[in-house]
């Protein structure tokens, strides 16, 4: 995610997609109702806040790409360079010619 965005930024930089889909799952959960009635509906509203935040994101890259990594790429890449990446739980490669 890119940096211009920074309330999704910190929301999502540290997390891995599995740590995203459980704080999503655990925000549904926790939506329903706490049975010992100690979350204050201030923590309740952040967590689903949250909770939007990680949807939108997820469902925005669900090809898994992001307009920060295509840019990484194209920065980072030389021309005529190979180099392979994982992406859909699948090994790509990739050639760049300019």
């Amino acid at each position: 995610v890119g940096r211009d965005d920074e309330e999704v930024y910190k929301a999502v930089h540290s997390l891995s997609y599995n740590q995203l889909v459980d704080k999503v799952i655990m925000a549904d959960e926790s939506s329903g109702g706490d049975s010992d009635g100690k979350r204050t509906s201030a923590s309740l509203a952040a967590t689903l806040h949250e909770s939007e935040l990680l949807r939108k994101f997820l469902d925005e890259t669900a090809s898994q790409f992001t307009y920060a990594g295509l840019l990484q790429l194209h920065e980072q890449i030389n021309d005529r360079q190979l180099c392979a990446f994982f992406r859909n739980n699948h090994f790509s490669t990739l050639y760049k010619t300019d």
